[in-house]
């Protein structure tokens, strides 16, 4: 009946809605109790523009590992597959909610389309385009395909992931002795090279009044001594806010009293490092020492 047909398309339009706004709605509620919504504005939309350091999808594809770059041409064809069998032949909607996640986790791919990113924004949809592929096998049931090899197949992916989660596990615990010393990096696995040259900017640090590390591994060094630079610790292109780097600079040229880390000329820096910082402290501070891998600037 046409009146059943009219409550189901309002009953699913409301679960559509729901599944957009209510995540909205907890971030909006989280940003107003932590009085974060004009960082989330400044950071996340003004300062979207200011990311000038790209790294073009094509390089998942012809400079990746051969898993990578078959998963990076697979992952566009999985979403176009999907979306129509969501939103034009209407026979997979009960994907909806996976899918739009999916596709708003896709913006981190864009513009810096590296590994990391890649990973964390298709795991979404490469579950749900797996399961929409075994939903088909078991309604059509392929004369090819047992109408169980959907369960056989989990099976031994379910088996596989234990089985390789147990190895690391093992691994991990047997590393024990290479467990970090410094505060708050207990667990993680380390070398005594590096937590020493770490623990040696962190004590430096201390003994000094105002020094900023301008380098995107700053937070290796703040952490372990509880120190917080904003817009410091993850010094990266992108991660500024609106004219970020204009405002950093114009920061250090009114603060002569603040010592500056600067990796040094011997190592290499994270190609995200917004060269202007480094170039202006070079060209109008003075070299006063080293400590580390870093030429200390006042």
């Amino acid at each position: 009946p046409k009146k059943g047909k009219y409550k189901i398309f309002i009953k699913e339009s409301l679960f559509k809605i729901l599944g957009i706004i209510l995540p909205i709605s907890i971030i909006f509620i989280y940003l107003l109790i932590n009085n974060a919504i004009g960082d989330f504005v400044n950071y996340t939309l003004k300062g979207a523009a200011e990311f000038n350091n790209i790294m073009p999808y094509y390089y998942l594809i012809w400079k990746s590992t051969p898993l990578i770059g078959i998963l990076s041409v697979l992952y566009p064809v999985a979403i176009v597959i999907m979306f129509l069998y969501i939103f034009i032949w209407k026979k997979a909607k009960e994907l909806y909610l996976p899918f739009m996640y999916g596709i708003v986790l896709a913006i981190m791919l864009f513009p810096i389309s590296d590994l990391a990113h890649f990973l964390f924004a298709s795991l979404i949809i490469f579950i749900s385009f797996i399961s929409l592929i075994f939903n088909k096998i078991n309604k059509e049931k392929f004369s090819k395909f047992p109408n169980h090899i959907g369960k056989v197949i989990a099976f031994i992916v379910v088996v596989g992931s234990i089985g390789i989660s147990l190895i690391n596990i093992t691994k991990y615990l047997n590393a024990y002795p290479d467990y970090s010393k410094l505060a708050h990096f207990e667990r993680i696995i380390s070398d005594r090279t590096s937590d020493n040259e770490i623990k040696k900017v962190g004590e430096y640090i201390k003994e000094h009044d105002n020094v900023k590390i301008l380098d995107a591994s700053a937070a290796l060094y703040m952490i372990p001594i509880d120190r917080y630079n904003k817009n410091y610790d993850m010094l990266l292109v992108g991660n500024l806010g609106y004219n970020g780097i204009q405002n950093i600079i114009e920061a250090i040229k009114n603060n002569e009293d603040t010592e500056y880390l600067i990796l040094n000329d011997n190592y290499y820096p994270n190609w995200q490092l917004p060269t202007e910082i480094i170039s202006y402290v070079k060209d109008n501070k003075t070299k006063i020492s080293q400590i580390s891998v870093f030429d200390v600037y006042k």
